[in-house]
């Protein structure tokens, strides 16, 4: 292998580190926003066992209007800022929400009819 080509092949291999590197780095770099921001929605009462009442808070236009999965570092950091300022307003209302029903899709129900037969005669 002449060494022009192993030197292309060595910068390659070099670039290609690198973009792994980035990645790695951008999803710690979630992990740790995405970990402040339920810190602080557990602090408010929000229950964050359960993703779908967090999916509900952060669906709310006023919030971030998306599912917490599809939220970025950066828009993590702004959900943390209008959450304190909610906080400091007095924070989400103590009252159990319902959570909405999913839509339902007809089913068919098997009706049973019962027909009395005499055998003789009444």
């Amino acid at each position: 292998m002449p060494i022009s080509k192993f030197c292309t092949s060595i910068w390659n291999l070099h670039r290609c580190c690198e973009d792994i590197k980035r990645k790695v780095c951008g999803q710690d770099e979630l992990r740790r926003e995405r970990s402040k921001t339920l810190k602080l929605m557990q602090q408010m009462g929000v229950d964050t066992t359960d993703w779908g009442r967090v999916n509900l808070l952060c669906r709310d236009a006023r919030i971030i209007g998306k599912d917490f999965y599809y939220i970025t570092a950066e828009e993590h950091r702004e959900l943390r800022r209008k959450l304190k300022s909610i906080e400091r307003k007095g924070g989400i209302r103590r009252q159990p929400v319902e959570m909405p029903e999913p839509p339902k899709t007809q089913q068919s129900r098997q009706q049973v009819i019962i027909i009395p037969m005499s055998m003789g005669q009444a």
